[in-house]
């Protein structure tokens, strides 16, 4: 396995090519309808929202191809004992993806 950067957000982030890694845990604060999609990497690999929160796309649902920015995205938690692990279900394509949130972007644009 070897690792790779990733810029989103004006952030390098660092990813093991094959499984994205991911910081320490959070809670996402704002779970619901109201959001979309405001960037995506180029593989598909994470995603940051209009609340500029960042998320880690489980390898197992990466295929993002119909997801474009400005999707609309619900955001519902997925499992009790891993807070920071999500569905995010696009609301044009109904298509949904397992993520993990891993915090928001805090740089000034």
């Amino acid at each position: 396995m070897g690792r790779r950067g990733i810029v989103l957000c004006g952030i390098l982030f660092s990813v093991v090519v094959g499984g994205a890694s991911r910081g320490n845990s959070a809670t996402y604060p704002d779970p619901g309808n109201d959001h979309w999609i405001q960037e995506i990497d180029d593989d598909g690999e994470m995603i940051e929202l209009n609340d500029r929160s960042l998320w880690v796309v489980s390898p197992e649902t990466q295929a993002l191809a119909p997801w474009i920015p400005a999707s609309d995205v619900t955001v519902k938690p997925q499992n009790q004992l891993d807070p920071d692990f999500y569905q995010l279900t696009n609301n044009d394509t109904h298509q949904s993806i397992d993520a993990h949130y891993i915090g928001r972007c805090t740089n000034a644009d």
